[in-house]
């Protein structure tokens, strides 16, 4: 009787690392036959060992499916009691990800989405199906209504170079910008154009369906402004930094270090600013502006030679 207990105890425990193994999204055929076949004496083969604990999970509920030699939980007995606003956002999302150009981000997102889907309870599963996705989530509609606006947004980003832009809002007069165009931003149902201009300092969001009319202008860019100026920032500094305009934390570092990304400041006052650090920053990109950093330091240590 003690050998049949010791057995049954074997067999909860395997349940349980098959579980997690399924959780984690690891349950490939070898790692769970693996796991299965451990400290088992009887003469069984691998299939019908494997269908004993596939059956077990099945009677409480939890549904597998087998996909390219990997094992995937369809459900959970674990659920998240979603209400209404909780799915909407969350299907919202995952219209969202088909405007992301980046496969690694936009994989990783997925993963999370599935995580979120199998513990979603009949009642979730019964709304998310008759929520309609074209007339209240979907995006995608406005993008292809715009890509090839977009695309020639993304290409003045690229390029760096000023633009003269027309736009008219609602019930407005049309106003004419001229400045360095720094991103696309995003929004529900609403993509907008950040400009920013060097005359007043300020950043203007225009959203690309009252754009009239996009060039790029005669001027010129000055020396002195990038678009994107990516630095870390180390020690002490990295732990007390507050985020100025223009700037936003891309990660933060195992060793404490953190990435920041600077868009639309003069590269001369953003310059200036950087060399104070001292050893606490280091650029990153672009080239050019750590190659200017360089020279200015040894232009100031050119001072000290005599």
């Amino acid at each position: 009787m003690a050998k049949l207990s010791e057995k049954y105890n074997d067999s909860c425990i395997k349940i349980f690392e098959f579980l997690k193994l399924l959780y984690n999204d690891e349950a490939t055929y070898e790692k769970v036959t693996q796991l299965l076949a451990v400290n088992y004496d009887e003469k069984m083969t691998t299939a019908v060992l494997l269908n004993k604990y596939l059956n077990t999970l099945k009677v409480f509920g939890i549904k597998i499916k087998k996909k390219n030699h990997k094992f995937h939980m369809l459900n959970s007995p674990f659920k998240i009691p979603f209400d209404k606003i909780d799915l909407q956002s969350i299907m919202l999302f995952k219209n969202s990800l088909n405007l992301l150009s980046d496969e690694k981000t936009k994989n990783k997102l997925e993963e999370l989405l599935s995580s979120l889907f199998i513990r979603f309870d009949e009642n979730a599963k019964t709304y998310v199906e008759s929520l309609d996705n074209n007339s209240y989530i979907d995006l995608s509609f406005f993008y292809s209504k715009f890509e090839t606006q977009i695309e020639l947004c993304e290409k003045y980003i690229k390029e760096g170079q000023k633009v003269e832009i027309t736009y008219q809002e609602k019930n407005k007069p049309e106003i004419t910008l001229i400045g360095i165009p720094v991103e696309l931003k995003y929004y529900r149902k609403k993509i907008c154009y950040v400009i920013h201009s060097q005359k007043d300092g300020f950043n203007t969001e225009i959203p690309i369906d009252k754009i009239i009319n996009m060039k790029q202008s005669c001027q010129t860019v000055s020396q002195g402004l990038s678009t994107t100026v990516v630095y870390r920032l180390k020690g002490s500094l990295a732990k007390s930094y507050k985020l100025k305009e223009y700037e936003y934390l891309e990660r933060s570092e195992a060793g404490g270090s953190i990435i920041v990304v600077n868009k639309g400041e003069d590269c001369d006052i953003l310059l200036s600013r950087l060399i104070r650090y001292n050893e606490c920053c280091e650029i990153i990109s672009p080239k050019s502006l750590k190659e200017k950093l360089r020279q200015t330091i040894d232009r100031m240590l050119s001072n000290y030679d005599n």
